[in-house]
């Protein structure tokens, strides 16, 4: 079971953003194992926009943290490539990322580069409801495996201008994404 995680995000000058995700307490009941993720850093910068066209890019810093059983044992990078349509009516995405990533210390804390896609497809039925698909994966999940590609699914209820519930359902496509 996951915790919920906080993410702060940070508005800066020249279409420039901070965003920092904090660690969040992860439970295994099977085998009685709790602890702490990694927190993330990233810098996202816009490239170029219009009203319906968004290009960025996002450098993301991963320290070493988090706990022996969930964390990351090394340092961690990663460059994404972020481009978006937008209409008043759909959304489609897509994101490509090239990772250099570890494992929890209890795993090895062994290196491993990875790239990532992932092209998500939303659909604006009401002011207040999205439904959305989205294809997501990795070229190599953890240092001796190969990739692993989820599709997910969901919808996305907005209560208030500034609350939203997100229901979705995943699908492993292939692979061991997410450990699961």
């Amino acid at each position: 079971m996951d915790m919920s995680s906080h993410k702060s995000h940070f508005d800066l000058p020249w279409l420039s953003e901070l965003s920092i995700t904090f660690p969040c307490e992860k439970i295994n009941s099977y085998i009685n194992i709790s602890g702490l993720s990694s927190t993330q850093l990233a810098l996202k910068h816009d490239i170029a926009y219009s009203e319906y066209w968004n290009v960025a890019t996002r450098a993301v810093y991963i320290p070493a943290s988090g706990s022996k059983e969930y964390g990351t044992a090394r340092d961690g990078y990663a460059l994404n490539g972020i481009l978006a349509f937008k209409t008043q009516v759909i959304n489609i995405s897509a994101m490509a990322s090239i990772s250099s990533l570890s494992t929890p210390s209890a795993a090895g804390g062994a290196r491993f580069n990875t790239f990532s896609p992932d092209v998500c497809f939303t659909w604006y039925a009401q002011n207040w409801l999205q439904l959305y698909v989205e294809v997501f994966g990795q070229t190599r999940t953890a240092p001796n495996q190969g990739a692993g590609y989820n599709l997910d699914t969901g919808v996305i209820f907005l209560v208030t201008k500034d609350f939203a519930i997100d229901m979705e359902i995943g699908k492993r496509l292939s692979g061991q994404l997410g450990k699961f």
